[in-house]
């Protein structure tokens, strides 16, 4: 018959460092850093992804820019304040439950993720949404009543051919070769300078892609804990 020898002095000694080590991984302070870096873990997954999605070309063909190239807007990351990657939130971060709650607040993101978006119409009993149809347009971010030089209501034909009510630039009008004429005489053609493009409504579409799947954040959230622990046993 073989015989194991156990040393009970080395067990004691092993039994003791472990519960020294569950214990020390269970205070407050080591629970506190397990989350923190759980939560900057998963922020780091989300805003690797919003960089990827800003780095995709802009879409300009059709309704409303007509392959026009619009200015970015940094809708997923940027450093403008405006961006979804700039305004991730930590909602909850609890170490004694280790759990937390990252948040997004953004109307578009929530349209984005639903699977049947709502269209969007005007409020506050408004007729018309203005889509700005020119990059200046884009860039100004007061309301289109009070856009630079005036603007009046026309309709317009679009380059698709369809007649759609428009805010066009007071006086202006396009030349063929797309410069601007301050009167219909001086322009060959007399198409309207469109600023906006009025509709009663849009049919947003869903992106299930805008966020990154969750299995990406669990994998990003449990390799900066891992880490976070292989720190925390260096500084026994």
């Amino acid at each position: 018959m073989n015989y194991i020898d156990i040393d009970h002095n080395t067990l004691d000694k092993t039994s003791k460092n472990a519960e020294k080590f569950i214990n020390f991984l269970g205070a407050p302070k080591a629970r506190k850093t397990i989350i923190e870096a759980g939560n900057q873990g998963a922020i780091n997954a989300i805003k690797d992804h919003f960089a990827k999605r800003e780095q995709e070309p802009t879409k300009s063909s059709g309704f409303p820019w007509f392959g026009k190239p619009f200015p970015k807007q940094y809708f997923w990351s940027g450093a403008r304040g405006v961006s979804l990657s700039e305004n991730i939130r930590v909602a909850l971060s609890s170490p004694e439950r280790l759990a937390s709650k990252i948040s997004i607040h953004s109307a578009a993101l929530a349209r984005k993720l639903n699977p049947n978006p709502r269209p969007i119409t005007p409020k506050g009993g408004k007729k018309y949404l203005a889509i700005p149809a020119k990059p200046s347009a884009v860039l100004w971010k007061g309301m289109p009543r009070d856009f630079p030089g005036g603007l009046r209501l026309a309709y317009t034909k679009t380059p698709t051919g369809k007649w759609l009510p428009s805010l066009v630039a007071a006086g202006n009008y396009l030349k063929k070769d797309g410069s601007i004429s301050p009167s219909l005489k001086g322009s060959n053609h007399g198409m309207n300078d469109v600023v906006y493009w009025l509709v009663r409504k849009t049919n947003p579409k869903n992106d299930l892609n805008a966020i990154p799947h969750l299995s990406t954040l669990a994998a990003s959230a449990s390799k900066a804990i891992k880490t976070a622990i292989e720190t925390l046993i260096k500084a026994l």
